[in-house]
Formats: structure tokens, C-alpha cells, sequence
């Protein structure tokens, strides 16, 4: 073979190893990619707008509920520890406290079939602590009122009363655990 045919023959080849290099690094980089959009579409998940619309109209009433429930329930541990109350104060607190505990778990539980059970469980165990810390209020706040009344473990139940700081800290992670649960949602159009 001639000189000149020689070179362009090595050229060529050149040129082409360059290439295929060139392309096994895109390639590379592409499916590095790829597989990173697909980790991330993995961890999403998809439903339709309609769907999330419902979704998010359910979480944001029942927040709302849940909200004025761990308000209404602080607001019986705020009258009992500035004391200077009546009874008949000490049950409008009760009152108002316990009809938005059943107000909370009465859509908690008309929509448990549409929420996922983790943000179930996190919402029913912030309603429970909420109405042992109203049992608690009525216990120690309401019924001594009534002359047959003896326990035992008052103090216990005066240090429980005092504890809402407890619901407010249930309160904080519920909301941020259904923030993370409805970033987790995209919808399809």
C-alpha cells in the first residue's frame, strides 16, 4: 500500500476511535443520567389531578380540624395553670375541646380509606393523646368538683394536664410528615 493510503487509512482510524470514545462517553453519561431521572421518578408517585385535588382538600379540612383540636386542648392546660377559674369555665374549655376532638375524629375517620396508613396512624395517635389530656383535664379539673370525688394520683394527673407541649410537638411532626408525603406526589394531566 502507498504511503498516502496509509496515512488516510490511519486517519480514519484514528478519527474513528476518537468517535467511539467520544460516543461510549455520551453513552455513559446518558444512561448515568437516566438512571438518575429514574431514581427520582421511583420515588415519586403519580396520580391524577382530580385525585389529588380530593387528596389535598381531605388533608388541609382535617389539618384545619386537628389544628383547632391541639388549640382548643392547650387552651384547657392554659386555664387550668392560671387557676383563677370557675367551673363553670373549666367545662366551657372541656366543652369546646371535646367537640372539636369528635369533630377531628369523625372526618379522620370518613377519610381513612383514602389516606395512606403512616398518615393515618400519625393523625389518630394526635387525636388519642388529645383526648387523654382532655380525660385528664376533666379528671382532675371537673369531676373534683363533686364531693364523692377521691383518687389517688392527682399530682400525676396535674403534671399530664401541663404536658401539652407533648401534642404540640405530635402536631409538628404529623404536618411535616404530610408535607413530605404530598411532595411525594406528582400528577398526570
Amino acid at each position: 500500500m502507498s504511503e498516502p493510503l496509509q496515512i488516510i487509512t490511519a486517519v480514519i482510524a484514528g478519527i474513528s476511535l476518537i468517535a467511539n470514545i467520544i460516543l461510549a462517553f455520551r453513552q455513559n453519561t446518558i444512561n448515568n443520567n437516566f438512571e438518575k431521572y429514574k431514581n427520582e421518578l421511583e420515588k415519586k408517585t403519580y396520580i391524577s389531578k382530580a385525585r389529588f385535588d380530593t387528596e389535598f382538600l381531605i388533608y388541609r379540612d382535617l389539618s384545619l380540624l386537628i389544628i383547632n383540636l391541639t388549640y382548643t386542648t392547650a387552651d384547657c392546660a392554659c386555664i387550668f395553670e392560671d387557676g383563677n377559674f370557675t367551673l363553670k369555665d373549666y367545662e366551657e374549655r372541656y366543652n369546646k375541646a371535646s367537640n372539636s376532638c369528635l369533630k377531628a375524629f369523625t372526618a379522620l375517620r370518613q377519610n381513612a380509606p383514602f389516606m395512606p396508613e403512616n398518615i393515618y396512624l400519625l393523625f389518630s395517635n394526635l387525636i388519642e393523646q388529645c383526648k387523654a389530656h382532655l380525660n385528664n383535664f376533666f379528671i382532675y379539673c371537673i369531676k373534683p368538683h363533686d364531693q364523692n370525688t377521691d383518687y389517688e394520683n392527682l399530682e400525676e394527673i396535674k403534671e399530664a394536664i401541663l404536658n401539652y407541649k407533648k401534642i404540640q410537638n405530635l402536631l409538628d411532626n404529623t404536618m411535616t410528615e404530610l408535607r413530605k408525603y404530598l411532595n411525594t406526589l406528582n400528577t398526570v394531566n
